[in-house]
């Protein structure tokens, strides 16, 4: 059975410190005879801190199986879920009818693909959810190693750990803030989405670099930029770390030239957002409206200062509140500041606001690991006595303990609010929906409330209703109408989804199949040669 343990067996292999390397940990690890304190002081937090996020894993997993059984799913899952399921059926270039485009112009996540191969084990699209879980942690436990590294560089000498004070602070506080990070939760609470992937690979691939290990370069660099448009200025900005830590200029410029190159032919073929919806409208007040092209918009951050000024302003308190968590100051990191530029100011300059808020924190997920990782190694250097900077001990103790207060501070009102979000279907509610699963037949249309339409994405034609006023195509005889009224997340006021019911019932003669704790399901035959159906 595939476990947590053998993941981390397959993904950390070859991610040991090479003997010899200027950035191993020689006297922790090597088998000399001595520096068994070392040795020990590290497997202990390799312990403490993977069966911490094992237990972690559990309580991700179990979060997502009553997700699932409670239909609280959105749009975005019954459209990851539809591509999932279409393409384990041989239907190679799925059409996605949730957004209204080819799945692949979903932002070029092309993973999807190979991920399609686990439908046949389990046949539920529980499954995605659960490798998303497993993903964030696994993303955990490197970032953990990669923590470990970079304290036992500044704290290990001769075999021992000198400061061991400072050195468990830091560690103990970094799985801290791991553990209790609500931007996690919420990242495995909204639906699935594609930027876990994307973390996980590129914060193996900057151990990589850090390591000088660049023959594992190859794997995870392609892994990185299937996952989505902008892996590649994710690969591009670690590139850019590469050299700015001086770890090799040819391997960072080609990961630079590569990344570019990946996204700027993404965007070419209109994969960025849904069919390039973000390149060609979310811009659009920095080009006057008459360009989509990339350049342009980089023109237009310039020549239209007062616009970026203004979006700036009115979202950096939650850029502070996704990175305070983990520190803060480790945006100032060199192997952070440049992943965190290149996540964060694309959503926070996009005219919409949906791609930077705190519900849609899985946008910015891939910059928080490296967030933490730099406030590891800037606070390693500041509270390494034996260094040049020195912080004196009580100053080291008021750093560290507020980092941790402020990390429990966030954490208090914010992780309850995960459940509440993202479980807003009733028992009831839910019962009702499962008995409605079974009457809907597979291959008929479905039109459904965008709370609850993510676990009925595994069927060719789906629709969400999101908004008032909105068209539907259909598909063919009968048509099955699906509406929660009071169950889900962001959907339409009770007031509003009434209006539809009675619409349906009253203008439609829609027949009523199932009703009961706010869930209506009707069932309309359309007259022969009607293309589509206006909701008021």
């Amino acid at each position: 059975m595939f476990s947590f343990g053998a993941a981390m067996k397959i993904l950390t292999r070859g991610l040991r410190p090479r003997a010899g390397s200027s950035e191993a940990v020689p006297t922790a690890d090597r088998a000399d005879g001595h520096g068994q304190g070392a040795s020990l002081w590290r497997r202990r937090w390799l312990f403490c801190g993977l069966s911490a996020i094992a237990v972690q894993l559990g309580a991700l997993v179990a979060f997502s199986t009553l997700q699932y059984h409670r239909y609280a799913l959105t749009r975005d899952f019954g459209a990851y879920s539809q591509a999932w399921w279409a393409i384990a059926h041989g239907h190679l270039n799925p059409y996605d009818t949730l957004f209204g485009a080819p799945f692949w112009q979903n932002n070029a996540e092309f993973l999807m693909w190979p991920l399609a191969l686990l439908y046949f084990p389990a046949r539920s699209p529980l499954t995605l959810l659960v490798v998303q879980d497993l993903t964030v942690a696994v993303t955990e436990a490197i970032a953990l190693c990669w923590a470990l590294d970079v304290v036992s560089e500044r704290f290990v000498r001769d075999d021992r750990v000198d400061d061991q004070a400072h050195a468990n602070g830091i560690m103990g506080v970094a799985l801290a803030a791991m553990l209790l990070d609500p931007w996690l939760y919420e990242t495995t609470g909204f639906d699935v989405h594609f930027e876990p992937f994307t973390a996980l690979f590129c914060v193996l691939m900057g151990r990589s670099l850090w390591l000088r290990q660049f023959r594992w370069l190859w794997l995870w660099v392609p892994l990185a930029l299937s996952t989505n448009v902008f892996g590649g200025l994710c690969v591009a900005a670690l590139g850019l770390s590469a050299i700015l830590a001086k770890r090799s200029v040819r391997t960072g410029s080609a990961l630079v030239a590569a990344g570019l190159a990946w996204f700027f032919f993404v965007i070419a073929l209109h994969g960025a957002g849904v069919g390039g919806t973000v390149i060609s409208t979310g811009y659009r007040y920095l080009t006057g409206g008459n360009s989509s092209n990339p350049f342009a918009i980089g023109v237009g951050l310039f020549t239209h200062p007062t616009a970026v000024w203004h979006l700036l302003s009115d979202r950096w308190v939650t850029a502070l509140a996704f990175v305070v968590v983990f520190g803060f100051v480790g945006v100032a990191s060199r192997w952070a500041l440049p992943i965190v530029a290149v996540v964060f100011l694309p959503s926070m300059l996009n005219s919409s606001g949906i791609f930077f808020r705190l519900l849609a924190s899985f946008q910015v997920w891939p910059a928080l690991p490296f967030v933490l990782l730099g406030t590891v190694m800037l606070a390693s250097s500041w509270l390494d006595r034996g260094g040049r900077g020195k912080v004196p001990e009580r100053a080291g103790v008021v750093l560290l303990g507020s980092w941790l207060a402020v990390t429990i501070a966030l954490a208090i009102p914010l992780l309850p609010s995960v459940w509440r979000t993202w479980i807003a279907v009733s028992p009831q509610a839910s019962a009702v929906l499962a008995r409605d699963a079974v009457r809907i037949p597979a291959n008929s249309e479905l039109i459904a409330s965008q709370g609850v339409v993510g676990r009925f994405g595994d069927r060719t034609h789906v629709y969400p209703i999101m908004q008032p006023g909105r068209t539907y195509p259909l598909t063919g005889r009968p048509v099955y109408l699906l509406f929660a009224k009071d169950q889900g997340t962001g959907e339409l006021t009770a007031a509003a989804t009434q209006v539809e019911i009675s619409f349906v019932q009253n203008r439609l003669r829609a027949t009523p199949l199932d009703s009961g704790s706010g869930i209506f399901l009707f069932e309309w035959n359309p007259a022969s040669g009607r293309q589509s159906l206006l909701l008021p």
